[in-house]
């Protein structure tokens, strides 16, 4: 036995110094438990701060291995932000409990090289139905001013920026990071800037088995557009200065991949680049909502329609569609649902609420594999330019949201250039579809007009419907080189 144990040592060290295998490296792994209590009830949000600053620049992997809660609320001296080369794995013990209000839980700004494997994060915060709650803390202290967005955009994000990136924010040009609004504000992690080549696979972010439509995680994954490293921002008068693509840029070099969201209001949002999702499946899901299932959207329908993917279209930027969605890769994912709540629009006055699942707009992208069984409908597509969808599924129900919107959306009118869509296929479940509605009201599919449309495609393009009593159900399509059939299957 003993000379077998030698011969395997001797075997080891041969195969090492050839390089077959490596040595572990104990110094190449540390445990969050050198930083925090890790009971998950103890607030360790300072702990987690530094264990994340002590592992950035590849200094060693980060292992979450118990539960940690990280108390944010609305302080804005709590969200953790995430520098260059942090890598960070959990354990099947690991588990990060977050209750951000109005403002991220994770920041990457302007950062490269960030991994995240194995995470599992319980939300349980809830953003409130008026965003005006009476100020924001900083350090424990209440400051009844300005909404913990706003406060943490200027006065936490702004100077990190300024003091990690080289971004000379002052007198000499625009004083604050431009403000990306509260919807955005309140998701998990807020990408921002020339942030790039971030690894983030199986992770899940779930709320309690319990928890109400109030209390969902607001965004998940949100990507905005901000200044690069160390440019000095014209000032301006609207302190919106970002009218030159060199001094800006967009999210890059993405990759998400099996990621799953139980009990959310949005999923992926914003503006990114050359980036693939891969795998993702969506649970419960709802709109912003009080304790009661009442206020949808919020007071003055504040937070944004929400959807599993809201990825801006090629003309969204109003500066440049050199920083629109480009080079996405989105697959295999399943909508499943179910959903809390009610629809936010149940007139036609004053609509703000389509929610349904896939709303895109982009350059040289592609979405294969997409299944949706939310009732407020598939999809908006936006404007786009190269853009292929294949072997899409929506299931809907026209009755749900009040026969206001379309299964399938073109809202942009005048600006989709090559846009494929091939094995589509779109139901609606409701008994009597769109009964509500007059002969010349809302379509299953909608059209669009504006003579700069061009190729268009449509490829094996199904709808069924239970019935319909219309003149008409074919949309109209206008521009040039279009080829757009669509085969109804009427009493499905």
């Amino acid at each position: 036995m003993q000379m077998k144990y030698h011969l395997c040592v001797l075997i080891s060290i041969i195969l090492i110094a050839c390089g077959c295998i490596m040595p572990v490296d104990a110094a190449t792994a540390r445990s969050i438990r050198d930083w925090v209590k890790g009971d998950g009830q103890a607030d360790d949000a300072v702990g987690v701060a530094r264990a994340f600053d002590a592992c950035k620049n590849n200094a060693f992997e980060l292992l979450v291995d118990s539960p940690v809660f990280i108390h944010v609320g609305r302080d804005i001296s709590r969200p953790i932000f995430v520098d260059n080369g942090t890598h960070v794995r959990f354990t099947k013990n690991g588990l990060f409990i977050t209750d951000d209000v109005l403002q991220p839980a994770f920041v990457i700004a302007n950062s490269t090289d960030v991994q995240f494997v194995n995470w599992r994060v319980q939300y349980v915060g809830g953003i409130p139905i008026d965003r005006t709650v009476g100020g924001y803390y900083n350090n424990g202290v209440l400051v009844g001013q300005s909404y913990p967005s706003a406060a943490f955009n200027d006065l936490a994000l702004t100077p990190w920026l300024k003091a990690h990136r080289g971004i000379e924010f002052g007198d000499a040009g625009a004083k604050n990071c431009p403000w990306h609004g509260p919807t955005n504000m309140s998701s998990l992690f807020y990408l921002i800037g020339s942030t790039n080549h971030v690894d983030i696979e199986n992770m899940t972010l779930f709320v309690p088995p319990d928890a109400k439509g109030s209390q969902f995680i607001p965004m998940a994954f949100s990507m905005t557009s901000g200044y690069n490293n160390n440019v000095v921002p014209v000032a301006s008068a609207d302190n919106d200065s970002w009218t030159s693509v060199p001094n800006i840029s967009v999210p890059r070099d993405l990759t998400f991949k099996n990621i799953t969201l139980d009990g959310y209001y949005m999923g992926f949002q914003g503006t990114f680049q050359h980036s693939t999702i891969t795998n993702v499946i969506g649970l419960r899901y709802g709109d912003l909502q009080d304790a009661d299932g009442n206020n949808i959207g919020g007071v003055g329908k504040w937070f944004a329609p929400p959807h599993l993917f809201y990825c801006n279209g090629d003309r969204a930027h109003p500066y440049d569609s050199r920083l629109a969605c480009r080079d996405l890769a989105i697959s295999n994912v399943r909508d499943i649902g179910p959903r809390i709540g009610k629809a936010r629009d149940t007139v036609a006055l004053n609509r703000s609420g389509y929610a349904n699942s896939l709303k895109i707009g982009a350059v040289d992208s592609t979405v294969t594999n997409y299944t949706s069984n939310r009732p407020d409908g598939l999809a908006d597509i936006l404007s786009c330019d190269k853009m292929t969808l294949t072997n899409i599924k929506g299931t809907y129900d026209s009755s749900f949201i009040n026969d206001l919107y379309p299964g399938i959306r073109f809202p942009s009118g005048d600006y989709y250039q090559y846009l494929t869509l091939k094995d589509v296929t779109l139901t609606d479940t409701a008994p009597d579809p769109y009964g509500n509605r007059p002969d010349d009201g809302t379509l299953p599919i909608s059209g669009f007009n504006g003579q700069h449309n061009s190729n268009v495609l449509f490829e094996n393009v199904v709808v069924n419907l239970t019935k319909w009593n219309r003149p008409n159900v074919q949309p109209t399509y206008s521009g040039q080189s279009n080829v757009t059939p669509i085969k109804f299957n009427i009493g499905h």
